[in-house]
């Protein structure tokens, strides 16, 4: 009975000083671990016979390196006006749909006509393909941003949009770039 205590007690021993082992050398937590197939489980015997020298090493565990990532910086955010000089190149070099643009032309004049504003005036509506370029002219680029948002809370138009301020001093304007309802508009990425 003194001969299976000391050997179990032994065994415990040893398996605790494996994990031991085991845990200072374990991978880190987003490394994929598996084992080697030669591993097997082993009871513990009553008593247990002599360890036999091996010929190779204790079999191990094969851990996958985590795949090494490196951080792409992000892409520069497009400035407004880069996405203004953008739309008004994609506007320009579109061709003219007679039909669409005459009407869509009409409908914007008369929904942003809608939004009475004396310190806001409407100086152009022109359309083409896909896209409308709408300049307004403002007393200031406050009145332009109360117009804008009373426009876009009412408006009929269903068509994607931009805006932005342009003009210097004593020239304050707004233009937008509004699509053709059901398309998106051709911005930066």
């Amino acid at each position: 009975m003194k001969r299976f205590i000391l050997s179990t007690g032994l065994a415990l021993i040893v398996a605790t000083l494996l994990l031991w082992h085991a845990s200072r050398r374990s991978p880190p937590e987003d490394t994929v671990v598996q084992l080697q197939p030669d591993v097997q489980r082993r009871s513990l015997d009553p008593a247990p016979e002599p360890a036999k020298p091996r010929d190779r090493s204790p079999p191990a565990f094969a851990a996958a390196e985590p795949a090494q990532r490196t951080a792409a910086p992000d892409p520069p955010v497009p400035s407004t006006d880069d996405q203004r000089v953008h739309l008004q190149a994609r506007f320009a070099a579109e061709t003219v749909d007679s039909a669409w643009a005459g009407a869509a032309r009409q409908e914007l004049s008369e929904d942003l006509g809608r939004v009475a504003s004396s310190d806001v005036r409407l100086r152009d509506v022109e359309c083409h393909s896909s896209l409308c370029r709408v300049e307004l002219n403002l007393t200031s680029p406050e009145s332009g941003n109360v117009f804008v948002e009373s426009w876009l809370h009412q408006r009929a138009w269903r068509g994607p949009g931009f805006a932005a301020h342009v003009g210097a001093e004593g020239d304050v304007r707004i233009v937008m770039f509004l699509g053709r309802p059901g398309s998106d508009l051709p911005y930066l990425e």
